[in-house]
């Protein structure tokens, strides 16, 4: 995926040094991300499938207020709901999303790199099938009004 970059001129180019070490970037922070998740059917996350071009891209290309709130809106609700919907009083939900929030942080990923984590986590450790980039793609077409 070329990466787009503005001159002082606000002219687009493409800097393939850039693109490489920003793969890089994102793949190191997809391997400390899930260092300790286990793969929705057991195991390890298979390295293909973490660091393959569409894992790369949605990290890359998901910005995080529609990121989170697809989170929210989309795929949580294909979760089974847990016996106890509250965790310290907060609903599971929630609690579920911050967590994930707070991983980022422990593991000093960028922000404009946490939603598309997030949704990589509720594709390969919940087992979620919406969680690709075209499924965000296409909800955000008609999601627009989300900023």
């Amino acid at each position: 995926m070329a990466v787009p970059f503005y001159d002082d001129e606000d002219e687009v180019y493409f800097d393939p040094e850039e693109e490489i070490r920003l793969n890089r970037q994102i793949r190191e922070n997809i391997s400390k991300f899930f260092a300790k998740k286990r793969y929705f059917c057991g195991g390890t996350v298979p390295e293909t499938l973490l660091y393959s071009k569409e894992s790369v891209e949605l990290v890359l290309s998901t910005p995080f207020n529609q990121g989170l709130y697809y989170c929210q809106e989309v795929l949580i609700k294909q979760l089974p709901v847990p016996e106890n919907t509250t965790v310290m009083g907060v609903d599971w939900d929630v609690h579920l999303v911050l967590r994930l929030i707070n991983d980022a942080i422990d593991c000093v990923i960028p922000v404009e790199q946490q939603a598309g984590m997030m949704m990589l986590y509720f594709k390969f450790c919940r087992g979620c099938s919406h969680a690709t980039r075209n499924e965000f793609l296409e909800w955000s077409e008609y999601n627009s009004c989300v900023a």
